[in-house]
């Protein structure tokens, strides 16, 4: 497999004389995002009743097993048996799905793979083709070598001058987003505002993808970006709210004088490049008249008051800054006018960003039920662990018998959330009883979580009761588990820092 081959999928046909391939547009339909072609029937083996079987039943195969989760066993089927066993003229389609398939997990090094494999046969590339290359380019657990090989590509095919249909750019423009963030996009994003003139919320999605990857300013940009979305008149969807709702959850807003100025005065989403010194120093040298963030108006409105100059206090948290967008009723209102009908992510994500009291999470359950939304495993996790973080262990198990009353059993997860209010010994132990009663091993997680209780309570019998179980449990510790009892051994004074180590040595290790 040769890097320097990818990107590089067609130079000559000439020495084909035949092939058969499908619409970009339908290809892209196919592909983009793994989309069901099956139109909901799964093939059979029995389909094809000829001495063997068609590069259309295995593509056919290769799809369903993808969707599946076994793309192993898609490239088996296509490798082995279908190029081996049975010796069948692959064609395009069959190297598009794979391709896709392992674009998805951010196999780039298998795709060039199957790339030079595709030129060789000479194979002629579709729409759908480079939309799963840009794909897999954004999914690359390696965004710097993903974001060269994009540009690689990209640069190939305006020498070729290929034109690239809408879904391949949002492909490109995804590559972008998730390797260099909104502000490295903005100019790929005015390309294809431009090119097609109408851009639907699928654009903005892969934005606010780019968003929530910005711990500093994510929730600042997605406001922007959702304000430009709205002056351009393009109606968000479901995906484009829960993305949205990331947003408070997950990133700051950064300076809140820059992120006043922005909201209130830039329709442009170029503008999202900060401004410093003369502007920013004037800004803060006007009286300035501070609100907290439950008296700011909703920021998702396009006519915030400018008359008048506000700053921005008080929006450090995912609750704050879920208020100044409207709060739980706020949000499902502008869905309301929109006509987007919330799923459970959508209140799963406000759950996690209300404030942490009973009456929130009633109010949000009370809406799911006039919705018709019920409650899954994720949800009550959520609900465990907001509160959980409040150290109120018995408030946090109060939540088990409603999962119980609607069949909803816990997993290790619900555990390991219910492990950060145990702060007492009694607590811990009981809870490493109930996971063995309910049939579950506790894993590292759950036992660095009670170490992390027992060394802030500075409570070394705690801490040396929670290693016994562990050691007793089989569960080797890591590198996380190693950095706490080196902090452990040195707090408190009296703390025998030896104690530890003996045991461990007395005891066979680990």
């Amino acid at each position: 497999m040769e890097e320097d081959n990818f990107g590089t999928l067609s130079k000559t046909y000439s020495s084909r004389t035949v092939f058969k391939k499908s619409s970009p547009e339908v290809q892209d339909l196919r592909y983009e995002e793994g989309e069901d072609i099956t139109g909901g029937t799964q093939p059979t083996h029995n389909r094809y009743r000829g001495r063997r079987n068609t590069p259309y039943w295995y593509f056919l195969q290769c799809k369903a097993n993808i969707k599946e989760g076994k793309l192993a066993e898609a490239l088996d089927l296509f490798q082995e048996q279908m190029l081996k066993e049975e010796r069948l003229q692959p064609e395009e389609s069959n190297y598009t799905v794979l391709i896709g398939g392992c674009g998805r997990v951010g196999y780039i090094l298998y795709i060039t793979s199957l790339c030079s494999e595709m030129k060789k046969r000479g194979l002629v590339p579709t729409d759908a083709t480079y939309t799963a290359l840009f794909n897999a380019c954004a999914e690359s657990p390696w965004k710097d070598s993903g974001l060269q090989h994009a540009l690689k590509l990209r640069k190939e095919l305006m020498d070729k001058n290929i034109a690239l249909n809408p879904i391949t750019y949002r492909s490109s423009l995804k590559v972008c987003t998730l390797s260099s963030g909104l502000q490295g996009s903005c100019e790929l994003f005015k390309e294809i505002a431009q090119k097609f003139r109408v851009v639907g919320p699928e654009t903005f999605t892969v934005l606010f993808m780019g968003c929530i990857k910005d711990e500093e300013l994510g929730f600042l940009q997605a406001l922007q970006v959702w304000r430009q979305m709205r002056h351009m008149g393009v109606k968000p969807d479901v995906i484009t709210y829960n993305l949205l709702l990331c947003a408070p959850r997950d990133c700051g807003i950064g300076d809140t004088a820059d992120a006043l100025h922005l909201l209130t005065h830039s329709k442009e989403l170029a503008a999202l490049t900060l401004s410093a010194g003369k502007e920013k120093q004037d800004r803060k040298s006007q009286q300035v008249k501070s609100f907290d963030a439950s008296n700011v108006p909703n920021l998702l409105d396009l006519s915030v008051n400018t008359g008048k100059i506000v700053s921005l206090v008080n929006v450090n948290t995912p609750s704050d800054r879920l208020a100044v967008i409207g709060d739980l009723g706020g949000v499902l209102q502008k869905m309301k006018e929109d006509n987007v009908c919330p799923t459970i992510k959508t209140f799963t994500l406000l759950a996690a960003v209300m404030r942490a009291e009973v009456g929130s999470e009633s109010a949000v359950r009370a809406t799911m039920d006039a919705y018709g939304v019920q409650p899954d495993l994720t949800f009550f996790n959520t609900l465990v662990l907001k509160r959980s973080k409040t150290l109120k262990l018995q408030s946090a198990l109060q939540l088990l018998p409603m999962m119980a009353q609607r069949g909803i059993a816990p997993n290790i997860h619900t555990f390991c959330n219910l492990a950060r209010a145990c702060l007492k010994e009694k607590d811990g132990l009981q809870l490493l009883e109930d996971m063995a009663i309910c049939g579950f091993h506790p894993n590292i997680n759950v036992y660095s979580t009670l170490i992390n209780a027992a060394i802030k309570r500075l409570d070394d019998v705690y801490l040396t009761n929670i290693l016994r179980d562990m050691r007793n449990r089989n569960v080797a510790p890591n590198e996380v588990v190693v950095r706490q009892l080196e902090f452990a051994a040195q707090y408190p004074l009296n703390f025998d820092k030896v104690s530890i180590r003996s045991d461990k040595t007395n005891n066979g290790g680990w």
